[in-house]
């Protein structure tokens, strides 16, 4: 009985060291959820960009051949 006592100590030391962890990476996997997210919304706003100059560039391209 004296030798469980001490493991169920380290038991639940170990239990809390995992608990941190999961917290940890949860907290990582959160804000490379938010960075993927934010990075989306640039690339749709750069594509809109590209496809409206792409637009004035054809429409001065015919305005010039004119």
């Amino acid at each position: 009985m004296n030798k469980t006592v001490p493991l169920f100590g380290q038991t639940a030391e170990l239990v809390n060291e995992v608990q941190m962890t999961v917290f940890e990476q949860a907290q990582g996997i959160t804000q490379v959820t938010d960075a993927t997210v934010h990075l989306e919304k640039v690339m749709r706003s750069n594509t809109n960009a590209s496809a409206e100059m792409s637009r004035i560039c054809q429409a001065l391209s015919t305005s010039a051949c004119q």
